[in-house]
């Protein structure tokens, strides 16, 4: 959730309560209700998938770290790009106008 909120910002207003929560050894449910309006939500999860949704996430966030230098570089990389282009387009409508 932090990474989330690192990189979009904080979560949107969507506050709930677990209004009733019920498992056994494979399955987990939990009825929840939102804070705005008369709106409930069943959210149920498979108990042996949460250890590897889990470690998914952390890998997740580790790649981000260590691929982020590169997308940093890439953007700056683009934008330099976009302001060439930019700056020749001119240059070349200039061009046909300037008389010295």
């Amino acid at each position: 959730m932090d990474r989330i909120s690192a990189t979009y910002g904080t979560p949107s207003s969507d506050r709930w309560e677990t209004v009733a929560h019920w498992q056994d050894p494979q399955y987990q449910l939990e009825l929840i209700r939102f804070s705005y309006g008369p709106t409930y939500r069943l959210v149920s999860s498979l108990k042996r998938l949460d250890a590897a949704a889990r470690a998914a996430i952390v890998e997740a966030g580790r790649l981000d770290d260590k691929e982020a230098p590169a997308r940093v570089a890439q953007r700056i990389a683009d934008d330099d790009e976009t302001r060439r282009a930019k700056l020749e387009k001119a240059r070349l409508a200039n061009k046909e106008k300037f008389r010295p």
